[in-house]
């Protein structure tokens, strides 16, 4: 679109009204309308995805029976899937991958490595916030309630207690996954 500003620019100065200035650009700038038509049917296209999108978040990924006032209902008769019913409900579940989006990874385009990539990196992000839960449990065991770290604790105590217990657990391999954890 940035070959034609200088054009729409124009048109704009020279045509105030908006039905002229379509019947302008339709009679004799016949690249500028063309390029105006592909960038409205980019606009709707976009549209219709995001529509889209929301319509899977709204009524796939959020279903029903995730409501918290859910009530199952009582199984009538048992049910048998026709050939057909299986083959649309397998086309849908193609349609849920598009655009579904884990962390920072697009599912239906992943591929295996990266999903293990991304299944390592959440892997040390959640090792990471189990040293912080140590950290906290071990700075909350000897205060009441109502206190502040700030009020019980000294820094060079806390600091202490974190070298000595939280850090001396993470070599030790007692905080972490258990598979990352050393074998006995």
């Amino acid at each position: 679109m940035t070959e034609y500003e200088d054009e729409m620019a124009e048109l704009v100065e020279n045509y105030p009204d908006p039905a002229k200035r379509n019947a302008a650009v339709f009679k004799s700038h016949r690249q500028l309308a063309l390029s105006l038509i592909n960038e409205g049917f980019k606009l709707f296209e976009a549209k219709q995805r995001r529509e889209r999108r929301n319509e899977i978040k709204k009524n796939i990924l959020k279903p029903e029976f995730m409501n918290e006032n859910y009530v199952r209902p009582k199984t009538i008769a048992p049910v048998t899937v026709s050939k057909r019913t299986v083959t649309g409900a397998i086309n849908h579940a193609v349609d849920v991958f598009s655009g579904w989006t884990i962390g920072r990874l697009e599912i239906g385009k992943a591929t295996k490595d990266k999903l293990l990539t991304a299944a390592q990196h959440e892997r040390k992000s959640g090792a990471g916030h189990l040293v912080n839960a140590a950290i906290y449990e071990n700075l909350a065991k000897p205060m009441n309630n109502t206190q502040t770290v700030a009020d019980y604790w000294k820094s060079k105590e806390a600091v202490q207690l974190i070298r000595d217990e939280v850090i001396k657990n993470v070599s030790e391999g007692s905080i972490g996954f258990i598979e990352d954890r050393p074998s006995v």
